[in-house]
């Protein structure tokens, strides 16, 4: 098979009402990685992931709308929106089906998108994802809420600590800092205020019995933002789905010491999906 060129500098395209930046590389064919990044984040979260997989697969990550170098653009933002977002991304670049990677929000849109696009979709791979707003969580959305409307870092230094465990933010905290201060540079305020207020309209639970492709849950054993119960909401409504919970660790999935056994488990659900 022809490798495709590695693109460092990520592509642009127009979709819906924005400019939407994506980046696409590993082999030219059928079988393709789609990964969907979470709140606050851009496509550059996946790259430890697209550089083992894209050595198999055609992989794909975009900055979601308002996030990254993409486009806020002028329409109410909501799950719908989001995942038509994605499905339009796809039909430009003439993918027609793919396996979903997605963490938090991005796990979130996954889910909507293999509700309403069985077709497209080979297999999901959630990372603390929820399928409905809870009043536990709304409770943390609105301190999301409230502390990305004062400013870009009293948000950061609020939901940091929801996603590390304390030992990796005292051993980091001088590049957590650096990391802080940098994205505080080119945040955009409105897009992360955005994503927060669509969570409150996750309404997905009833409609999992559509999901029927290989799923794997992946969720953290201290998780306060999705925490286990939500997990196995999830686990217990989509079919032969399966739940993976790693120990020592809060909402976000993908740190040093997960990385390897997230590949193997990966690796796994792609060679069951295509």
């Amino acid at each position: 098979m022809i490798t495709m060129e590695d693109r460092n500098v990520k592509d642009k395209i127009k979709i819906n009402d924005i400019d939407t930046y994506y980046k696409l590389q590993g082999l030219e064919n059928e079988k393709t990685i789609v990964f969907i990044h979470g709140l606050s984040d851009d496509l550059n979260y996946w790259s430890k992931l697209e550089y083992n997989f894209s050595k198999e697969y055609k992989t794909l990550s975009y900055d979601l709308r308002g996030h990254g170098k993409t486009d806020l653009g002028t329409v109410e933002v909501n799950y719908d929106t989001y995942q038509n977002d994605l499905y339009n991304l796809l039909k430009k670049l003439d993918i027609k089906e793919a396996v979903f990677v997605g963490l938090s929000l991005g796990g979130n849109i996954a889910i909507n998108f293999a509700i309403k696009h069985p077709e497209m979709t080979k297999g999901l791979i959630l990372m603390s994802a929820f399928s409905e707003m809870t009043p536990e969580l709304r409770v943390i959305f609105k301190e999301f809420e409230k502390s990305i409307s004062h400013s870009y870092l009293s948000f950061y230094d609020n939901i940091i600590r929801f996603c590390l465990p304390e030992n990796m933010l005292k051993e980091y905290k001088d590049a957590l800092n650096y990391t802080k201060y940098e994205k505080s540079k080119t945040a955009n305020i409105n897009g992360i205020l955005c994503g927060i207020l669509a969570g409150y309209g996750c309404s997905l639970t009833n409609e999992l019995y559509k999901i029927n492709c290989p799923t794997l849950i992946l969720t953290g054993e201290n998780d306060d933002i999705t925490p286990i119960n939500l997990q196995k909401r999830i686990n217990e409504n989509i079919k032969d789905s399966k739940m993976i919970i790693f120990p020592n660790t809060k909402h976000n999935i993908l740190i040093n010491e997960n990385i390897n056994k997230i590949i193997k488990l990966m690796e796994e659900l792609l060679k069951n999906s295509y």
